[in-house]
């Protein structure tokens, strides 16, 4: 099963361990609505394929469980931020590995849009 994962920068910048394609990763997440919340960032077509996000600062009860998976892919987000508190998408980069530090000139680095293979939950 594919999740497309969220991976803000802020939380990559503060705690985050780095993570490449193909590294098996165990991850806290919480479900997103599909859409509009990433819109801003990284686009209507991108933010319409994110299902979760990563979480390791208390959105998430302490309980939750930790989802292994397959790094397959990794897209650096970065935008503009422009008045009224509003971002504009900028660049989208593939690259090979996540350690927080993706910094392109003129734009805010915003997180990574991660392509996770998860086994199906057995019953």
């Amino acid at each position: 099963m594919r999740y497309v994962v969220w991976v803000d920068a802020w939380q990559m910048q503060c705690c985050g361990e780095p993570f490449a394609a193909g590294d098996r990763v165990g991850w806290t997440l919480r479900d997103l609505p599909r859409g509009c919340l990433f819109d801003d960032v990284v686009g209507s077509e991108v933010a319409a394929r994110i299902t979760h996000a990563e979480e390791h600062h208390g959105a998430v009860p302490e309980d939750a469980p930790v989802v292994h998976g397959t790094v397959r892919a990794i897209v650096a987000a970065h935008a503009r931020y422009v008045r009224e508190s509003r971002w504009v998408p900028g660049e989208l980069r593939t690259v090979r590995s996540a350690d927080g530090t993706d910094e392109v000139s003129g734009l805010s680095f915003n997180g990574y849009v991660v392509d996770l293979d998860v086994a199906a939950p057995t019953s």
